[in-house]
């Protein structure tokens, strides 16, 4: 018996749904420090290294977790988009699938040898930000296109 890890076809459109909302308030995160006030809240912290003070391990801290949560849904929309099934799913798609992620891993890494060889200090930390999400971009991107590419034949 095959294993089908895929999600419904339906999850696309969720995924769609809310990576829109997000990539506009991540936007305005980055270029404008959007924070919702409301989200000021108590959070556990396993280590906090604040830039003024001591690193305290363990404990509650006050933190916005807007950030927090756009990178959650990120996450989450950009998968639900990926990995759902698609109208016609057959070994054809699935190699289709298959092919797009090795392509994908190998250029995010390539990507991430240059941006290492390349940026320092911040600018750094900002490129492995972004990568966390470039993996399933480059993957979204490649699949779609060989998916039109295919249709089109």
């Amino acid at each position: 018996m095959k294993a089908n890890y895929l999600l419904p076809q339906k999850f696309k459109i969720i995924g769609i749904a809310l990576f829109i909302p997000t990539l506009i308030l991540a936007i305005m995160f980055l270029l404008y420090d959007f924070e919702f006030s409301f989200l000021d809240v108590q959070v556990f912290s396993i280590i906090n290294d604040p830039v003024i003070g001591d690193v305290e391990y363990f404990k509650c801290i006050k933190n916005n977790i807007t950030n927090e949560l756009l990178s959650v849904f990120a996450v989450l929309s950009l998968i639900f988009i990926a990995f759902s099934k698609q109208k016609i799913e057959d070994e054809f798609v699935a190699n289709i699938r298959l092919q797009s992620l090795l392509a994908a891993t190998y250029i995010n890494y390539l990507v991430l040898v240059v941006c290492i060889l390349f940026f320092y200090d911040l600018s750094f930390l900002w490129i492995m930000l972004f990568n966390m999400f470039t993996l399933l971009i480059f993957f979204i991107i490649r699949f779609n296109v060989k998916m039109i590419q295919l249709k089109r034949k």
